[in-house]
């Protein structure tokens, strides 16, 4: 599911339309580490702010639901949470690190056949609406946060750092220690720095440089070049495991590129397929 702003075919509370008027739907989150001697684990309190009297009436008649949406990219972490209007989301030590986007929305909890808001803009006065259940409602802003290294006890899932040696259109990855280093030339570095926080280019970073980190770290742990007992062996090994694979034993190296394709396609080549179709 995309949580970014969209046209849909019914009104949706969102920082990014006038579907409603004089509603507006957002949160209030505070980020608390713990004060352990091992590291530190992590949580997000939140408040939840929803001034449309019909959808907030949706939500405590349990037809609809608040849910957080949390993605830390540099782990390989997506999770949504359904949530109530205030709250707090723990996670253990070294779950999230990096960059972490949190955005709360809304969703149907069930088929609403006769979905009909009010205080919504003219074009969609006294008009009836099908929501499936799943289907968005309200959309808040999402905040970003940074957990960098020395906050938590366990490492991030790669860095990147710019290396004069290197050529400058070219990059190295080396998987031999946690986390994973890539050493980057100075084009490669400015690329990485400014797709990172750019709708539009961002998948490009999950087609290339993501994606050959996770095939570099697929192929060390085939060959044995790295222990599976290292954090970012991990939590990379939960992500095979999901896909259906216990092991990497003997796969050969196109289920092993497949493998690699497939945990970076939902924020790669997914995101990049729906931005070209809504720029067609």
């Amino acid at each position: 599911m995309s949580l970014k702003p969209r046209s849909f075919p019914y009104p949706v509370l969102s920082y990014a339309s006038d579907d409603y008027l004089d509603a507006f739907f957002d949160s209030t989150i505070e980020v608390k580490l713990s004060n352990e001697s091992v590291g530190s684990s992590v949580s997000f309190d939140f408040d939840v702010e929803l001034t449309s009297p019909y959808l907030l009436s949706q939500v405590t008649k349990g037809v609809a639901s608040i849910f957080f949406d949390i993605e830390a990219p540099e782990v390989l972490f997506r999770q949504a949470y359904e949530t109530g209007l205030s709250g707090s989301l723990p996670f253990d030590s070294g779950k999230l690190l990096g960059k972490i986007h949190v955005t709360p929305y809304v969703l149907a909890k069930e088929t609403l056949a006769d979905f009909t808001p009010t205080g919504v803009h003219h074009e969609f006065s006294g008009s009836k609406f099908n929501l499936r259940r799943g289907d968005v409602m309200a959309i808040g802003p999402t905040q970003e946060f940074d957990l960098v290294r020395d906050q938590v006890a366990n490492p991030a899932f790669m860095v990147i750092e710019l290396s004069p040696e290197q050529h400058k259109d070219t990059y190295q990855v080396l998987v031999s220690a946690s986390p994973i280093v890539v050493l980057a030339g100075e084009n490669v570095m400015k690329y990485w720095s400014l797709s990172r926080d750019e709708r539009a280019y961002k998948p490009s970073l999950f087609q290339s440089i993501y994606k050959d980190c996770i095939l570099y770290a697929l192929e060390a742990l085939q060959d044995g070049q790295v222990g599976d007992d290292i954090y970012w062996a991990k939590a990379l090994m939960s992500k095979v495991n999901q896909l259906g694979f216990t092991n990497l034993d003997g796969l050969d190296s196109q289920v092993i590129n497949e493998i690699a394709l497939r945990l970076t396609a939902p924020d790669g080549l997914a995101k990049t397929l729906r931005i070209l179709e809504g720029a067609a």
